[in-house]
């Protein structure tokens, strides 16, 4: 299974693609995660690599790129859940996020409008209670 250090490093040899395949705004915030995610960091690495799938997901030659590096058809991550429609930058300040692999476990309220919340247990971003179906 591919770890989000891999990850990271497949991202960071397909700059020379992005250009071609991510818009300005995309690759500048690529850019600057990449950045963050400090080697000996892991909370770090996995909110950097969180984030970053988050971008490529909205890029499909992207992401085709990522995986091509990496030698993998998919990324586990990008299938856990489905973003609600228009992404995570549009929900209100207050609005209670939980984490979509195990709803009843991470529970927070935004606290300002753009906010990403991660999991600590999970390390995937949080998304809006009402986006994923409760735990059986």
């Amino acid at each position: 299974m591919v770890n989000d250090r891999d990850i990271l490093q497949a991202v960071r040899r397909t700059r020379d693609e992005w250009g071609s395949t991510l818009g300005a705004k995309e690759a500048e915030d690529l850019a600057k995660w990449l950045d963050k995610a400090v080697d000996d960091d892991p909370e770090a690495i996995r909110q950097a690599t969180n984030r970053v799938l988050e971008i490529l997901q909205k890029h499909p030659r992207a992401l085709t790129g990522v995986r091509r590096e990496l030698g993998v058809e998919e990324i586990e991550i990008l299938r856990m859940y489905e973003p609600p429609p228009g992404g995570l930058d549009e929900v209100p300040a207050g609005t209670l996020m939980v984490c979509p692999v195990d709803p009843d476990h991470c529970r927070k309220r935004l606290r300002q409008k753009g906010q990403t919340l991660f999991c600590p247990e999970h390390g995937v971003a949080l998304v809006p209670a009402g986006s994923v179906a409760p735990k059986e």
